[in-house]
């Protein structure tokens, strides 16, 4: 829960983060007591392993309806990082004048 509030709370613009984390909180609150109460009628009805199976196939299903109906989002609308550089942060550049005052002979 906390790990998915720092999400939500660092993806969402300052404009709309009071109403996104309203909804994650109703969502993160009431849909875990639905799927208790559908566990708990099938069970009822049928098994307990029948409640589990349908349950996780219910789940499936509603990933891919959800999936179907949306678009999807962009990646990310932050400004992309800077390109890396091309040699290894330890590797000292090199210095062709220093080379050539080792290689000279000293007088």
């Amino acid at each position: 829960m906390i790990f998915r509030g720092s999400v939500v709370q660092a993806a969402t613009p300052d404009r709309f983060r009071g109403r996104v984390m309203a909804v994650d909180y109703v969502v993160g609150a009431g849909v875990p007591r639905l799927g208790n109460f559908e566990a708990g009628a099938v069970a009822s009805l049928t098994s307990p392993a029948i409640s589990a199976i349908s349950g996780g196939l219910g789940t499936i299903a509603g990933a891919l309806l959800i999936r179907l109906a949306f678009p999807p989002w962009p990646a990310t609308t932050r400004e992309p990082s800077p390109p890396r550089p091309t040699t290894h942060p330890r590797t000292p550049p090199s210095r062709p004048e220093a080379a050539q005052r080792a290689s000279s002979p000293s007088t």
